[in-house]
């Protein structure tokens, strides 16, 4: 169940980013270093909703809409969930349905109790 909780957060969060590039685009008069920062994006949210490199995407997705809020005034509330969205999908990673799970394996993270011992593998 974590890895669909995760599955919907790299969605929700692709999803956002390819919606506000394409609204972006439809707006009219793009340079060229917007349509590179826009290209950019999508290319990051593409590689968000199948789970290629999530965690440095993240941050990348995080820090780019914190330059978009500076940029753009009055803050948008839209912009602050994918600031905290990318932050926490960072923090947690990519789950069990991602690219990252094919390539690099599954990691599980065991926490012991108060009665329980950790035990060491050589």
């Amino acid at each position: 169940m974590p890895g669909v909780g995760l599955l919907l957060l790299r969605g929700f969060i692709a999803l956002i980013l390819i919606d506000q590039c394409l609204a972006y685009i439809r707006s009219g008069s793009l340079d060229l270093l917007a349509w590179l920062a826009v290209t950019f994006v999508i290319v990051s949210g593409i590689c968000l909703l199948i789970g290629f490199l999530t965690p440095i995407i993240a941050v990348f997705a995080g820090v780019s809409a914190i330059a978009f809020m500076i940029s753009t005034l009055p803050f948008n509330h839209t912009v602050i969930d994918v600031i905290i969205l990318a932050a926490a999908l960072a923090l947690l990673g990519p789950g069990a349905f991602s690219v990252d799970a094919c390539l690099f394996g599954r990691r599980e993270i065991l926490i012991a109790g108060k009665g329980h011992k950790l035990r060491k593998e050589i």
